[in-house]
C-alpha cells in the first residue's frame, strides 16, 4: 500500500501526526496479524538543502548516546535526521498495533520536493500470520537509511567499472600485450578469458603470473588453452597437450628418519632410510626413499598419505593434519616390520611456519 503525504517534506516536524492521521484513514485495508515492511520516500534534492538540515531539530534524547548534548553538522546531521524520521514513521504506525520487521528511509530522484510517500509492504508467506503469542514476542528488525537511489546506483556503476577495470588489468598483464588482450576478448569474450584466469589461479596459486621459476611455462600454457577456446587450436594431440597440468616441483617441508626394528629387541633399529614431506603449495604428501633395494615399498602404498592445501590454511590446523599424515605413513611401514623415527617431528614443528612455506611453494 502506498500512502502519499502532500505538502510536507523530510524536516516536516510533526511527521508523527501527519502519518498517524493518514493510516488512521486506510487502516480498514491493513491487516493487523500481519507483520509489514516499512518505506519512506522522499526527493533526494532535499540531503543538499544545508539550511533545512542544520535548522531541523532533533530531541535531544532521540540522538544516538554517541550524539547527545553535541552540535553535528552536515553529513552527520543529515544521517541523524533520516534515522530520527524513520523512527518517528515507524511509531507512528506501531502506535495501531501493525508490526514492522523491516523499515527503510530512501532518497528518490522521481519524488515531489513538498511530498512523502509511506509504503507498506505485507508478508508474502501467509504462515508468517501472528497468532496472540507470537505477537507479543520482540523479533530481530531491520533499518536501512539510503539518502539518494541515484547516489546508490552512481556507487553500484563506480564499483563495477573498478572491477570491470582491474580485470582488463590482470588480463593485459596475463597476455603481456593489450593488442593480444584486446584480440582474443573478442574471438572468446572477456568472461571467458578470466573464467580461465580463474582456472589457472586456482591450479597454480595466486601469484603464478608472478612465478619466479615457472612463469614463461605458464604464460605460454595460459595463450595456448585460450587459442583453443578460440578454435586456432585443433589437433587433438596438441590440445590433450595444453590441457595436462605443469607439472611444479614439490618442495620439502623436512624430513624424517625410516628404522627397521631389530630382531633382539634391544631398542637399537637399524636406519634404513627416510620419508620427506613434500608441498608444491596444493598438497603435502610423503615420499619414501630407501637406502638400499631391500628396504623399498613400492609407491603405490603412499597414493593416500597426502592432505590438500590452500591459501587459508591455518598453521595449527596444518600442523595437526601433518601429525595425523605422519601417523597414516607409519601404519604402512609397520606391515614391513618398518617404523618412522618421530623423536626430531615435535622440535621441527614447533619452529616452522608450514602455512608460509606452502604460500612460498605457491609463489615459485
Amino acid at each position: 500500500m502506498k500512502i502519499t503525504l502532500p505538502g510536507i517534506n523530510l524536516f516536516e516536524e510533526k511527521l508523527c501526526d501527519k502519518i498517524k492521521i493518514a493510516i488512521n484513514e486506510e487502516i480498514q485495508k491493513l491487516d493487523i496479524t500481519l507483520k509489514y515492511s516499512l518505506t519512506l520516500e522522499f526527493d533526494e534534492s532535499l540531503i543538499y538543502c544545508s539550511e533545512g538540515i542544520q535548522s531541523f531539530s532533533i530531541p535531544d534524547e532521540k540522538l544516538p548516546q554517541y550524539q547527545k548534548g553535541k552540535e553535528i553538522y552536515g553529513d552527520d546531521k543529515m544521517y541523524a535526521i533520516l534515522g530520527y524520521q524513520l523512527k518517528v514513521a515507524e511509531e507512528a504506525i506501531e502506535s495501531f498495533g501493525f508490526t514492522i520487521n523491516h523499515a527503510s528511509i530512501q532518497g528518490s530522484p522521481f519524488s515531489e520536493v513538498n511530498c512523502i510517500n509511506v509504503r507498506l509492504q505485507e508478508q508474502e508467506e501467509k504462515d508468517l500470520k501472528l497468532d496472540k503469542k507470537r505477537k507479543n514476542e520482540k523479533s530481530l528488525k531491520c533499518n536501512v537509511i539510503m539518502p539518494s537511489l541515484t547516489g546508490f546506483a552512481k556507487n553500484i556503476y563506480n564499483a563495477f567499472e573498478k572491477l570491470e577495470k582491474e580485470r582488463d588489468n590482470v588480463l593485459e598483464r596475463a597476455f603481456n600485450s593489450k593488442e593480444l588482450y584486446k584480440k582474443y576478448k573478442a574471438l572468446v569474450g572477456k568472461e571467458e578469458l578470466y573464467k580461465t584466469y580463474l582456472d589457472f589461479k586456482s591450479e597454480y596459486g595466486d601469484m603464478w603470473i608472478d612465478s619466479k621459476e615457472h612463469r614463461d611455462e605458464l604464460l605460454k600454457k595460459f595463450h595456448q588453452t585460450v587459442k583453443i577456446k578460440a578454435g586456432l587450436i585443433t589437433d587433438e594431440k596438441m590440445k590433450s597437450e595444453v590441457i595436462k597440468p605443469l607439472i611444479i616441483p614439490a618442495k620439502t617441508i623436512f624430513e624424517l628418519k625410516v628404522c627397521k626394528r631389530t630382531k633382539t629387541g634391544n631398542g637399537i633399529h637399524k636406519d634404513i632410510g627416510q620419508v620427506s614431506l613434500m608441498t608444491n603449495g596444493k598438497i603435502i604428501k610423503i615420499e619414501y626413499f630407501a637406502r638400499r633395494k631391500n628396504y623399498e615399498i613400492i609407491d603405490e602404498n603412499f597414493d593416500d598419505c597426502y592432505i590438500e592445501v590452500n591459501d587459508r590454511s591455518d598453521n595449527f590446523k596444518l600442523v595437526n593434519s601433518i601429525r595425523e599424515l605422519v601417523e597414516m605413513a607409519n601404519t604402512i611401514f609397520e606391515k614391513y616390520d618398518f617404523t618412522i623415527n618421530q623423536d626430531a617431528m615435535d622440535n621441527v614443528l614447533d619452529f616452522i611456519d608450514i602455512k608460509r612455506l606452502i604460500k612460498k611453494a605457491r609463489e615459485t
